[in-house]
Order: structure tokens, then sequence, then C-alpha cells
């Protein structure tokens, strides 16, 4: 089962179990949940934000990237609490599917945290460009 059947139910789900989202619901990824606790002023998060606060879209994170963002973060890093909470202010939140036995969140490898890292300070190259391929 894919991480959008879990979201939005299998297709052999009834319509009742599915969460029901708006219209204008944008999944976030981790890297940006991230970008908006801890990336600097001027991030492209805040345009997100702001489409939000317009009533443009209406964002939509997982409760495992709040964790995960929250535990991205290093000492030294500038937290940019209220933009972090203007996110929330509009954010819908899902509930990750857990295992039974599962009682929080796995934390994030050390991998996942260096790359969200790197992406949120734009030390990521773009990962569909091909090296060899001229601008």
């Amino acid at each position: 089962m894919g991480l959008f059947d879990r979201l939005f139910g299998a297709r052999q789900d009834s319509a009742a179990n599915r969460p029901q989202l708006p219209a204008n619901a944008a999944m976030l990824a981790n890297d940006l949940v991230v970008a908006a606790l801890i990336g600097p002023p001027g991030h492209p998060v805040e345009g997100i934000i702001a489409s939000a606060a317009r009533g443009e879209i209406t964002p939509v994170l997982l409760d495992a990237s709040l964790y995960w963002a929250v535990s991205t973060a290093e000492p030294g890093d500038v937290v940019q609490l209220p933009r972090f909470a203007e996110l929330l202010r509009y954010a819908v939140i899902l509930a990750s599917e857990r295992d039974a036995e599962a009682t929080g969140f796995a934390p994030a490898g050390e991998d996942a945290k260096r790359h969200w890292r790197d992406v949120v300070f734009g030390r990521q190259e773009d990962a569909d460009e091909d090296p060899g391929e001229q601008r």
C-alpha cells in the first residue's frame, strides 16, 4: 500500500474511512516543514504560507513530519518559531499510519536529516538534472 493509499484510502476502502480534505489541499514534503522551522528569512516556504493565509491552498502535514522537523534542528540553528506557528495555523495535520505496537515515531536517519537540511539551505543539487547536461 502506497503513501497516498494510506492517506486517502485504497480503492476498496469506503469513502467514510478517508480523511476529508479541502479541494485546495496541498501536501507539504518534510523539507518544507523543516524550512518553515529553520529555513533562512525569505525562504520560498514563506510564499506557501502567504498563499495559505489568502485561502488559496490548505497545507497538509503529516504528524511525523512535525516530529522530524523538530528533530532536524541543530544547536546554532535560528528557529523561525513565528513562521512555523503561522504554517500550523493554516495546516491540516494528518495522523501517520503506525503499527499497533508502535508507541511513537521512528527517528529520522542522519542521512534524511542531512538531505532535508541541504534542501532547505540550498546545498542540494536538483536530483532530476543530468550531471552531464549542459544549460
